[in-house]
C-alpha cells in the first residue's frame, strides 16, 4: 500500500484472515482488498504501475510477479465490484498488465491512465483517459480501447461502441496565485467557474 484512508481490509487468501490495512502489509497473489463506504487505497505493483480502489470496492491480486531477469513483470488484477483505477509507467519487453472483472479481461498498454467499474445490476464500464487497453469479453470479441474513449459492458457482456469522454474543463476563475481578500468576520467568497 502507498496510502489508505478510511475502511480498507486485506482477506488473506492463504488462511482467508481479515486484516486491516496497514503500511507494511504487503499483498500476496490471490489476496483481496475490500474497501468499505469511506475506504480508498492506493497500491503500487511490480511493474511500477499504481492502483487506485475506489470505496465500496472488492479487488483480487492475482499476480505480482517480477521475473527473475528483473525486468519483465506479470500484474494480473481483478475487479470483483467497485471501481478501480490503474495507472501503468514505461513498461519493458515481455511485461504484462491485466484487468479483469466478470465480463472483460483488459491488457493495459505503457503509460495509461484507465478506470474499470463493475456495478451492482451486472453492468460494467471502462475509461481510457490515457493511453490504450485491448478487451476481450466474454465471447472472445477484441476491442481497442484509446484514449479519452468510454465503453459500457451490458448484462450479457456485450461492448458498446466506444464514445469519447468529455474534456477535463480548464479553470477560469480564481485566475493562478490570485489574491483572496477575508473579511474582518474571517470570511471570504470566491467564485469557480470553469470553461
Amino acid at each position: 500500500f502507498i496510502s489508505f484512508e478510511g475502511d480498507v481490509r486485506v482477506i488473506r487468501a492463504a488462511t482467508r484472515e481479515t486484516i486491516p490495512a496497514n503500511g507494511d502489509t504487503q499483498l500476496y497473489p490471490g489476496d483481496t482488498v475490500q474497501t468499505q463506504a469511506n475506504g480508498r487505497a492506493r497500491i503500487s505493483l511490480a511493474d511500477g504501475s499504481t492502483l487506485v480502489v475506489k470505496p465500496n470496492s472488492t479487488i483480487i491480486v492475482r499476480d505480482n510477479a517480477r521475473g527473475d531477469d528483473g525486468k519483465r513483470t506479470n500484474v494480473h488484477v481483478v475487479v470483483d465490484s467497485g471501481q478501480l483505477s490503474v495507472r501503468t509507467e514505461q513498461q519493458a519487453a515481455g511485461t504484462t498488465n491485466v484487468v479483469e472483472t466478470p465480463k472483460t479481461k483488459s491488457t493495459v498498454g505503457e503509460q495509461t491512465n484507465a478506470s474499470f467499474g463493475v456495478n451492482p445490476e451486472g453492468t460494467e464500464e471502462i475509461r481510457v483517459a490515457t493511453g490504450a487497453i485491448e478487451t476481450t469479453n466474454s465471447s472472445g470479441e477484441k476491442t481497442a480501447i484509446r484514449g479519452g474513449e468510454y465503453v459500457s459492458v451490458n448484462n450479457s457482456g456485450r461492448l458498446s461502441a466506444a464514445q469519447r469522454l468529455l474534456d477535463v474543463p480548464q479553470p477560469a476563475q480564481p485566475h493562478d496565485l490570485e489574491k483572496v481578500f477575508v473579511a474582518p468576520n474571517g470570511a471570504a467568497s470566491v467564485a469557480l467557474k470553469w470553461q
